[in-house]
Formats: structure tokens, C-alpha cells, sequence
């Protein structure tokens, strides 16, 4: 039978602080297993969450930045085999030299079946080295629809948003350090997916539906 409800958890940053990376992974995996007894389809996780909220300030991204499901990345690539669910882990990653701010897309059997790369980096981030990603985002294919991603300030250009429609994306998740506010409901409506966004601040998380209306 086709699939009518998917299960979505999406979870803040709020209250999380580490001595270091590592432990800040151990932490969001704590976090994400208190989601457990709903058996989430998929978890969406914060913007850069392993370079934030440190005690010691945010690393350098040469000491950050890895290739996809290696070192920081890859206990997350663990929950999801062991689990049986797909995660959106946002992480720096590192391709031919340039560092991205990414999001890994991770499927139930914890293989990196997709990567986004943030279109628009701030002025700071690309200051720090962060390369800008390539125009056209993916759509990744799951077992209950098409997801895309948009991170942080790519909020604000809309063609990336469209983009997505035009694959056919029914689910964007918004991995942010902000909370956009109205924002992503204005999106959701406009472009007819629904959006989930995650953030690091105090603003709650949220899921908006295709008409606009918060869920």
C-alpha cells in the first residue's frame, strides 16, 4: 500500500554545549534518541551543529571539514542503519580542496545518498573559506517522497526554493541558526511542499504545510 503519513522529527540545539565536536555528536545522538519511542521516519538536525554552542568557540573548518560519513559524521550514518531511519545531518564538509557548510542526506541502511551544499553563504562564512555550492539543489528520492534542502540564508532566494518544486520535492528541510519566522510560511505556500525547518536558537522548530499554516 502507498504510504500516507511519514513521521518527522526535527530537533534544536537549545541547552546543548560541549567541550568539543565529539562530544557535541554524542549529545545530538542522546538528543535524537529521546525521539525514538515515535519511530520517526526521518530527523532533521541544526545547521553546523557540531561546530556550535563549543565552550572553546567555533574550530577552524580545516579541523572540522571531512568527507561525507567520516570521523564527526559517521556515528550519524550509524543511527540510521541501526534505527532504520533517514537523517539530515548538516556538517562541513570538504571536496577537491573547498569546504562546503553541507547537509548529508542519509538513508534507512546509513548510506549517503545525497549532499547539499548552501547556495548562499554569508559574507563571514565565505570569509572563513566556505566555498558557495552549486546552483541547482537536489532532490533526493526516499521511500516516502522526494526531500530537498535549503540552509540558513538561503532562505532569501527564492530560485533555489523554486528549483525544488521543479524536481518534484514534497518535503524541503531547513537546517538554521535563525528561525525564519514567517518566512517559510510564505515559502511552503508559495511553492506547494511542505517545509521543516531546524534550529539552533531559542525559537521553536517547526513544520509548515503546503497551504502555509503551521502544523
Amino acid at each position: 500500500m502507498p504510504r500516507t503519513q511519514v513521521w518527522v522529527a526535527s530537533l534544536t540545539q537549545v541547552g546543548l554545549v560541549a567541550r568539543t565536536p565529539e562530544e557535541m555528536a554524542e549529545h545530538m545522538l542522546a538528543r535524537m534518541a529521546e525521539t525514538l519511542p515515535l519511530q520517526p521516519d526521518i530527523l532533521c538536525l541544526p545547521e553546523a551543529f557540531l561546530a556550535a554552542n563549543l565552550e572553546g568557540g567555533r574550530p577552524e573548518l580545516e579541523a572540522i571539514a571531512e568527507e561525507p560519513l567520516t570521523g564527526l559524521s559517521a556515528p550519524f550514518g550509524e543511527y540510521a542503519r541501526e534505527h532504520g531511519c533517514y537523517v539530515v545531518c548538516p556538517t562541513y564538509t570538504v571536496a577537491g580542496g573547498r569546504c562546503y557548510n553541507a547537509a548529508l542526506i542519509i538513508d534507512r541502511q546509513g548510506r549517503c545518498i545525497g549532499e547539499y551544499r548552501k547556495i548562499n553563504p554569508t559574507l563571514g562564512e565565505i570569509e572563513r573559506g566556505i566555498t558557495p555550492g552549486p546552483l541547482d539543489p537536489p532532490a533526493i528520492a526516499t521511500d516516502f517522497g522526494r526531500i530537498g534542502v535549503q540552509i540558513c540564508w538561503d532562505v532569501n532566494w527564492h530560485d533555489n526554493w523554486r528549483r525544488l518544486r521543479d524536481q518534484g520535492a514534497d518535503i524541503v528541510f531547513w537546517p538554521s541558526a535563525f528561525s525564519g519566522g514567517e518566512m517559510l510560511n510564505a515559502l511552503a505556500a508559495t511553492f506547494k511542499y511542505y517545509v521543516v525547518s531546524s534550529t539552533r536558537n531559542t525559537h521553536p522548530c517547526k513544520i509548515v504545510d503546503p497551504l502555509g499554516d503551521d502544523l
